[in-house]
């Protein structure tokens, strides 16, 4: 296998997005290429053959699998079929990368993974574009440090994934609970995965309130959630989609400093020795350790068009964001990496924390994880009969 077929199903906003970015790249992607779509209807045939020439057509997803032009399918249609689409391509023998979520309930999303782990030669990921990020990579490198200790507390507040009302008219799937919809499956997931990722854990308690401010929508836009974890660590999450003009700033405390991410920017405050070992031989009741400060910066290329020149070289070496994970799951397939950034397993851990805040929030108590899946599914399918999205 010398490239990557790649088939798409779903050709929405964000299908089309990707099929144009394998396009565009073809040279950073191993000559890899869009060889087909496969859409509900026939409206958009025209289009793929305009913009993809060298790709098939199909409204039959399984006519697509069982074509043998494609190696791997990526799936970007509505959050709670994936697990559907991905199933029966394991089962074709077809690699697998879905976006994000991996699914709208954890049941769902375990038979998935459980279905992947059968099929130990296909490789399965999941369109965590985030986790190229170079700044929240930094961010996980110094947590795995010695030097920053045992991580004591986590605080974001991202409220700037604003929404108007006509998002949810263009996206009517985004208004409803069937859909997949709500601040914490569309928008939100992307930091509930990096929490998870920096951490490399998920919390064992949630307590959390959601409510819809200002949308005629069945589903949340703002969020507030407490987390503790099994080894004292606790964290809050605050997200929306309602405010203007919003703020994204994550902080995480440990033992040995302090690190704060915000404006495009990572400031990492270390201290010369972790605070316990501090406490013990400090005698003066104001003394404090001594500190220093370091910032790290993301390219200026990052979420640009490609740059020129010596910055070219970097780009192509590490593309930024979903180019990022796709180049790296062309590269695990074709054997010139080991392993994935996003492995599509790992698309359970947010999906979790964001069923255990919602599971929270209806049911008005703390919510234990590992998370009761037919406790969620049950309370899920109560807030679907009352959808006005059907």
């Amino acid at each position: 296998m010398k490239s990557i077929r790649f088939g798409i199903v779903g050709l929405g906003k964000q299908g089309l997005k990707y099929a144009k970015l394998i396009n565009d790249n073809r040279d950073i992607l191993y000559n890899s290429e869009i060889r087909a779509v496969c859409s509900r209807g026939l409206g958009k045939k025209d289009l793929v053959k305009s913009l993809f020439p060298n790709a098939l057509y199909y409204t039959d997803y399984d006519e697509m699998l069982k074509s043998g032009e494609i190696d791997a399918v990526i799936i970007t249609t509505p959050q709670n079929s994936h697990p559907y689409y991905a199933i029966k391509a394991f089962n074709h023998n077809i690699h697998v990368l879905t976006d994000k979520t991996a699914g709208i309930t954890t049941k769902d999303v375990r038979e998935m993974n459980n279905e992947a782990l059968k099929h130990p030669t296909l490789h399965f990921g999941i369109i965590f574009n985030q986790r190229c990020n170079p700044l929240y990579l930094k961010a996980k490198e110094i947590i795995g440090s010695k030097g920053f200790g045992k991580v004591t507390h986590l605080n974001w507040i991202v409220t700037d994934w604003y929404r108007p009302d006509a998002y949810h008219k263009e996206n009517s799937w985004s208004q409803a609970w069937n859909g997949g919809g709500g601040v914490l499956m569309n928008q939100a997931p992307h930091n509930l995965d990096l929490i998870s990722f920096m951490l490399n854990k998920n919390p064992s308690e949630v307590n959390a309130k959601i409510k819809m401010v200002g949308r005629n929508i069945s589903v949340e836009n703002d969020v507030v959630a407490f987390m503790t974890y099994d080894d004292g660590m606790s964290a809050i999450f605050r997200t929306s989609c309602h405010d203007i003009p919003g703020t994204n700033r994550l902080e995480i405390d440990g033992e040995g400093g302090r690190i704060v991410i915000e404006d495009k920017t990572l400031t990492f405050t270390q201290t010369d020795i972790l605070e316990p070992e501090f406490n013990k031989i400090s005698t003066s009741p104001s003394e404090r350790p001594k500190m220093s400060t370091v910032t790290f910066k993301c390219p200026d290329y990052y979420k640009n068009k490609r740059p020129t020149g010596e910055a070219l070289k970097e780009y192509i070496k590490n593309p930024p964001e979903h180019l990022g994970i796709i180049k790296n799951y062309v590269e695990v397939l074709l054997g010139k990496a080991q392993d994935l950034i996003a492995p599509g397993i790992d698309g359970i851990n947010s999906l979790e924390l964001a069923n255990a805040i919602y599971l929270s929030s209806w049911e008005q108590r703390i919510v234990t994880l590992p998370l009761d899946d037919e406790a969620y599914s049950l309370a899920l399918n109560k807030k679907i009969e009352n959808d006005y999205y059907q």
